[in-house]
């Protein structure tokens, strides 16, 4: 987990809140802060330098970060114990339905409920409705609360390998921090899966009748907050809808470093990640244990394995969709050979006979039978190679673009593609390529920022496509439906 450096003299501190490791980039969300925690701006990425252990990184970009831009995946704690009256656990369940209200289009949000038993309500989903209705469902039922159990489980939740998911992922939680089931987690199991797996844990305390174990449990959740590098926030003191606000608030408040480092040695190793920057004349430093996995598609820097390998998953996919394309190929084949056979089968007239079949008279405003259907066949498979007209159907909002698709049809931002999508702020100017030659139709992305993923995994050349296949331009999710 990262550390947080102090500097005395101007009471400015530099915290690392978070790292996504995908390939050989590395996300880092990072804030600098004055003594009244407000984000200190006054730096560039010259000012920066990052140390992968022993070795020096590659700084490319800093950006501060936008949830409009780059999204946030919100997973939201909700204890549903009857120490809180039933008039602040409505009010609690309005505070989150109005931060889901304002999600930006690349958020994702996800819902977790603690009382009995942890349950998971909605997985994340990009789809705010979604979660308003499974947040109306929440009910205050139960009598002891599982929190210990309950964060240890969004933390292992909040930490898998999703490529959909957006790099930026927090978890916000209100309670009073008491665990009141015997013989389940302590409390040093949660410390230890923080830093093995943690994600930034913005805590919300309120205690309608505070008692020394609620103080127990609100201070807990102080060390829980500042450990996952989140932050605490008194509703005691705030109220709750002021204190979801401000936690909404300070989630945004961080900047976006992207580095890489090609010298390093990817063998499931950790490592110390070191962050070093100048401000005012000061160097500050922040540090964090940085896993280098084996293979990375995406993976979190807390995570203790390696990510699954999709790479291998996309190449064995591209093996079924080419072994089927060949056995139905070869279908067609035999289909059009027995068409052929049965309309020609009194055509071929012995050599030796002498006489001559009479033919029926044709009307001249009719036309002539067809006879021959394999070269008609050929021609038509000829025709069909040089164009596809299909339709690519946006998930979430079932708009249709109707497309024909030649040898390079380019979809992207930029005003010279095919198929222009302004509105994605996630699409690369020139982001993916479309092609149809031999009766087979690809995709392969161009060298987009955010990549292009068929099915759900992410592709590195190109790749053959099959009807209704889904597809992926960064976060904007499309199908594709080849017209009969």
């Amino acid at each position: 987990m990262g550390t947080t450096s102090f500097v005395a003299a101007s009471e400015i501190s530099l915290n690392i809140e978070h790292q996504v490791l995908e390939n050989k980039k590395l996300q880092t969300f990072f804030g600098a802060y004055d003594e009244q925690s407000n984000l200190i701006e006054e730096f560039d990425v010259l000012d920066i330098s990052v140390l992968y252990g022993d070795r020096y990184g590659d700084v490319r970009r800093l950006e501060k970060f936008e949830s409009s831009r780059f999204g946030t995946a919100y997973t939201f704690m909700i204890d549903i114990s009857k120490s809180m009256s039933i008039q602040n656990f409505n009010l609690i369940k309005a505070s989150i339905a109005a931060w889901a209200e304002k999600l930006e289009e690349g958020d994702s949000v996800s819902l977790v409920s603690f009382g009995e038993e942890v349950l998971f309500l909605q997985d994340y989903t990009f789809y705010k409705d979604d979660f308003l209705l499974a947040l109306d469902k929440v009910q205050r039922s139960d009598m002891e609360t599982r929190f210990y159990d309950g964060l240890i489980q969004t933390y292992q939740f909040a930490a898998q390998n999703n490529s959909k998911v957006p790099y930026r992922r927090v978890i916000i939680c209100l309670t009073d921090g008491l665990d009141e089931i015997e013989g389940g987690p302590t409390k040093e199991a949660v410390m230890e899966v923080i830093d093995t797996s943690g994600t930034p844990t913005f805590m919300i305390g309120f205690a309608e009748k505070m008692t020394p174990e609620k103080i127990f449990g609100i201070n807990l959740m102080k060390s829980i907050s500042k450990t996952s590098n989140g932050l605490f926030f008194d509703a005691n003191r705030l109220g709750i809808d002021n204190a979801f606000e401000a936690a909404k608030q300070s989630i945004d408040n961080v900047f976006m470093l992207t580095s890489y480092c090609d010298k390093c040695i990817y063998d499931g190793s950790i490592i110390d990640f070191k962050l070093n920057i100048f401000i005012k004349d000061q160097a500050l430093s922040a540090s964090s244990n940085l896993l280098l996995p084996q293979t990375s598609i995406q993976s979190s820097s807390f995570q203790a394995q390696p990510a699954p390998n999709k790479t291998l998953l996309g190449i064995s996919m591209k093996y079924l969709y080419i072994v089927a394309a060949v056995l139905l190929l070869f279908m067609l084949i035999i289909i059009m050979v027995r068409v052929f056979r049965k309309n020609n089968q009194f055509a071929t007239l012995p050599t030796n006979l002498d006489f001559q079949v009479p033919m029926p008279e044709v009307e001249s405003d009719s036309q002539p039978p067809v006879d021959n259907s394999w070269a008609v066949a050929q021609n038509a498979m000829k025709d069909s190679s040089t164009k596809l007209n299909c339709q690519l159907v946006f998930l979430r909002s079932s708009t249709k673009h109707s497309i024909t698709i030649g040898s390079d049809f380019i979809i992207g931002r930029s005003s010279k593609c095919a198929l222009i999508l302004k509105e994605h702020k996630e699409v690369s100017g020139t982001h993916c390529k479309l092609s149809f030659k031999d009766n087979l139709l690809t995709i392969e992305d161009l060298n987009s920022t955010n990549g292009t993923f068929v099915n759900g995994a992410r592709i590195t050349k190109a790749y053959p496509l099959s009807n209704l296949d889904s597809l992926s331009l960064g976060k904007a999710e499309f199908r594709i439906n080849f017209k009969s």
